[in-house]
């Protein structure tokens, strides 16, 4: 299944993904924006089969592309120092396991039915779902 499109979201946990941020210690003030940058941000997504590029449009620090390939570990600079991750796609869903320059750790499922995109995330023993629409 394909995961190219303009996704937006769709129905968002606000209260959850800040306890999701807190749990992976970022500051405060991050935590603060959340509902605003939950509110703007929408995704544009390219499958390539064997990796994808997609652009996060409207984050805090600008439109932020990325190209990443399944199956193989990468490091990415994030605003809060690096992050290790690897993606594989299962079936209609996509797993990924990141690594935090901090040594917190999260798991990511996104699990596409149709044009919608259920993505629960979890660290610390909190899970928070999010649902996003494919324009």
């Amino acid at each position: 299944m394909s995961i190219s499109g303009t996704w937006r979201a769709l129905k968002y946990d606000v209260e959850g993904m800040k306890k999701f941020y807190q749990l992976l210690e970022r500051p405060p003030e991050f935590i603060e924006k959340v509902p605003e940058f939950l509110a703007k941000i929408y995704y544009t997504t390219e499958d390539k089969g064997d990796s994808f590029t997609t652009t996060i449009h409207n984050t805090p620090d600008g439109d932020q592309v990325k190209t990443v390939k399944f199956n193989e570990e990468f490091e990415d600079e994030g605003r809060f120092g690096k992050v290790k991750t690897k993606l594989v796609r299962e079936g209609n869903k996509i797993v990924s396991n990141e690594t935090y320059a901090n040594g917190k750790t999260s798991s990511t499922i996104r699990e596409l039915n149709g044009d919608e995109m259920t993505v629960t995330m979890s660290t610390g023993g909190h899970t928070v779902v999010n649902v996003f629409k494919r324009d």
